[in-house]
């Protein structure tokens, strides 16, 4: 049954492909048969005269399926031409013998055999590259019949980097035949993505490792379970803007560099790392263990060692003190953030130096907690979450064209909450997924009054929520034109799942939504993030932009960031926009939108 259903299907095919001529066949033979009928041909004469137009055709199809057959063989030719010109390629056998190799792959791999083969694929490998990628490569060709990476070799001196593809050649009857192996030269790029990498973590002013660098290796630190309590010391350079301001950005640079080589001539032990923060910030990290009363004495130390310093300049023939207010926390996790909450606490109470105590307020901050917790969860019973609307100036056309919303909790004396009152606090509890889910319904329903598009903050851990993103999607489905939501990643530096992360920005796409980072720059992970994410905008940190009319590092990294998003084709977004001066540097730079107080307040609804 199924021999007789092929075999139709192929006359049919054959006779869909051929109509025109088997037309003219049945034409040809309905000529006849009228010849026939009304002149003196035989019947002899009419079947001769109906096999030579059948033998026409058959002649035709069998030129048909020759030329076709030649097609074939000459796209085969231009492809092993291809492939054997390429810049690295050989042909092994099944027992991984080089049966074919030209110069470029001899060059590399059997660079003294004056073109004799004399070694296996397997061996050429072994004096390139070490022994577990060997046994990696093994192992996947075993599992897959094939292998695909990018491959790094030591080659006169210098490291090579191959993007390779080994596969195999099957017979018709699809059993493997050989292995093909084709290799490509990303040496120049990966380089350059090493150069690019390196300028992100590096501080260009000090020459130090950066904050994005510190981060990066806290994240190593903590994937560690049996790790020791690490010491993080946040160091701040007192009334540095002040100085920067009076004596200009130039002496203001030389006093940074200068702390930079003190501090690094007296740091607590060797196992100790130095990192240059944004502004006058640097920040020593032990990740070791390192007692309690040996910090207290460093701390001590640094802090009265670092005022006999004298910065000296030239210029105004004037020596300048230089001195420090220090927060610094021992812990297994978050130590940065405390350490940076004790500096805050130093300059608070006007110390030299403190450090973190969890144990200090840790009642204090449980009763404030619940609190805050009573005073979110009765908002959102009572539909007092209330979206505030900042604008978003286009610089280049001076228009309004967007609005951020950003929430607020409405108090009974119809005050307002900001954010820092209660969103950490509402983190920690099983409240902050309702507060997310409150904000963007009440932004969508007010999207008709606001009749612009808008920008509402994402966390991360709303998208992986399934609970939040479900709720996201059902509200983006009731809209007529999702293409007004911006949704913004904040903490971004939190990532660790890309794939669940770039998921959810793909499924919000589709209804039309576009992305952005917010606080660019702030985190190590920001440039990873737009080369894994589908990206639309760059909020640039504000801690830049509001200092970028007197700091010249500020400066240079927005420059970096913006030449880094045009080439991407990604918008670049300023907030912290205070005044005109600011405005004009960051329009001056490049920078495509504008937020702030300069353009605007948040208001309970845009106008």
């Amino acid at each position: 049954m199924m021999v007789g259903l092929k075999l139709l299907n192929r006359v049919l095919n054959l006779f869909v492909a051929n109509f025109l001529y088997i037309s003219y066949v049945i034409i040809g033979f309905f000529f006849l048969l009228v010849l026939a009928k009304y002149s003196s041909i035989t019947p002899e004469m009419l079947i001769v005269s109906g096999l030579l137009i059948v033998l026409a055709f058959l002649i035709r199809l069998q030129f048909i399926t020759i030329r076709k057959e030649k097609a074939k063989l000459n796209q085969i030719a231009a492809y092993q031409h291809i492939i054997k010109n390429s810049a690295y390629f050989a042909r092994i056998d099944l027992n991984f013998n080089i049966i074919e190799m030209n110069a470029g792959f001899s060059k590399i791999f059997n660079p003294n055999s004056s073109n004799k083969i004399n070694k296996t694929f397997f061996s050429m490998l072994e004096d390139k590259l070490n022994n577990s990628t060997v046994q990696e490569i093994k192992q996947q060709i075993d599992q897959y019949s094939s292998y695909e990476g990018v491959l790094k070799l030591n080659h006169n001196g210098e490291n090579l980097y191959l993007n390779t593809l080994i596969c195999t050649l099957n017979s018709h009857e699809n059993k493997p035949i050989e292995y093909l192996v084709s290799c490509r030269d990303f040496t120049s790029f990966m380089k350059l993505k090493d150069k690019i990498k390196n300028s992100l973590f590096t501080d260009q002013l000090t020459n130090l490792p950066n904050r994005l660098k510190l981060l990066q290796q806290m994240q190593t630190i903590y994937t560690n379970p049996n790790r020791d309590e690490a010491t993080i010391i946040y160091i701040n350079m007192d009334s540095f803007d002040e100085m920067s301001e009076f004596f200009g950005i130039e002496i203001g640079n030389r006093m940074l560099n200068h702390t930079a080589s003190w501090l690094k001539k007296n740091l607590p032990c060797k196992d100790s790392y130095l990192y240059k923060f944004e502004l006058n910030n640097f920040v020593i990290l032990i990740p070791s263990n390192f007692d309690e009363e040996e910090l207290h004495k460093y701390l001590k130390l640094i802090s009265s060692d670092i005022t006999k310093e004298r910065f000296s300049s030239k210029t105004y023939d004037i020596d300048l003190n230089i001195s420090f207010t220090i927060g610094a926390a021992r812990a297994k996790n978050d130590v940065v953030k405390y350490a940076h909450l004790a500096l805050k606490e130093a300059q608070k109470q006007k110390k030299s130096y403190v450090i973190y105590n969890q144990d200090q307020k840790s009642e204090e901050n449980f009763l404030h907690n619940i609190q805050v917790n009573q005073m979110i969860k009765k908002a959102i019973d009572n539909d007092k979450i209330v979206p505030f609307f900042q604008p978003i100036q286009n610089i280049k056309t001076g228009k309004i064209e967007k609005f951020e919303s950003l929430i607020r909790i409405q108090n009974s004396d119809k005050s307002y909450q900001r954010p820092n009152d209660f969103l950490e606090i509402a983190k920690k509890s099983k409240l902050y997924s309702k507060l997310t889910k409150a904000m963007i319904k009440i932004s969508f329903d007010m999207l008709e009054t606001i009749n612009h598009p808008i920008t509402i903050n994402l966390n991360v851990d709303d998208m992986l929520n399934r609970g939040v993103s479900d709720f996201i999607f059902r509200q983006l489905a009731k809209l007529e034109d999702a293409s007004f939501i911006t949704f913004e990643i904040v903490e971004s530096e939190e990532i660790e799942n890309y794939t669940r992360v770039s998921n959810f920005i793909k499924k919000a796409k589709q209804y039309g939504c576009k992305f952005a980072i917010d606080d660019f720059g702030s985190g190590y992970s920001s440039f990873e993030q737009v080369l894994n994410l589908d990206i639309d905008y760059l909020k640039i940190d504000g801690s830049l932009i509001k200092n970028i009319h007197k700091n010249r590092a500020s400066e240079t990294a927005i420059k970096s960031i913006v030449t880094f998003s045009k080439t991407l084709g990604i918008k670049t977004i300023a907030e912290f926009v205070s005044s005109q001066t600011i405005f004009n540097k960051v329009k001056e730079l490049g920078v495509d939108y504008a937020q702030g107080y300069y353009i605007g307040k948040p208001t309970p609804l845009a106008l």
